[in-house]
């Protein structure tokens, strides 16, 4: 007696087919999102959560009207976002005499940052030009 053959049902009409290439999108498509959450459960482990860390740097230092505009950017190297972020400047002169000028950033994205500017009566580039943060709040 010979062996029975596997019997082939013939396809159910009209029942949907999955090409080669829907295989394909959907293989890279579950990939994608699997390397998603790898990363964010990599980024939420590997990398603490840190306070903010707002650092100055002077951008340019320009005349406008009758004083000088100090043009900064704000950087904030934390994994925590700062929020009204109060900038101090302080202008000294050969004499002695300082100037201070102040101005409120109302956040700096952790990571990431913000521009902003100081004026003064009295040109920067002659005096010495100190520039901080002052102080942020939580959001």
């Amino acid at each position: 007696m010979a062996p029975k053959a596997r019997e082939q049902r013939a396809p159910i009409k009209g029942a949907p087919t999955t090409s080669v290439s829907e295989w394909i999108v959907a293989l890279f498509s579950a990939a994608m999102v699997l390397a998603l959450l790898g990363f964010l459960v990599y980024e939420g482990v590997a990398s603490p959560m840190t306070p903010p860390d707002v650092t100055i740097e002077v951008d340019s230092i320009q005349k406008a009207g009758p004083g000088y505009l100090v043009l900064f950017r704000a950087r904030n190297g934390g994994r925590t976002t700062a929020a009204e972020v109060l900038v101090e400047g302080e202008v000294e002169a050969d004499s002695g005499r300082v100037e201070r000028a102040e101005t409120m950033i109302d956040y700096v994205p952790a990571r990431g940052e913000q521009r902003g500017g100081l004026y003064f009566s009295r040109d920067p580039r002659r005096s010495r030009l100190r520039i901080r943060a002052h102080g942020y709040r939580n959001p």
